[in-house]
């Protein structure tokens, strides 16, 4: 999932921390769930895919 993770949209850097997050707005029980099937070696069901800021300037045009 790891690999997953770093070309997702929602993994965002932390300066203050040195850290990348997932930033998804899940309450406990659908963050229980993405770990679950994390655990189960499914992929997470909220990837998606980050095109960056050139591809989303491709999309406007």
């Amino acid at each position: 999932m790891a690999d997953l993770c770093d070309t997702c949209w929602y993994n965002n850097y932390d300066e203050n921390d040195d850290m990348y997050y997932c930033d998804l707005q899940l309450d406990q029980d659908e963050y229980g769930k993405m770990i679950e099937r994390e655990r189960q070696g499914k992929p997470c069901k909220y990837y998606r895919r980050d095109i960056g800021e050139y591809g989303i300037v491709r999309k406007q045009n």
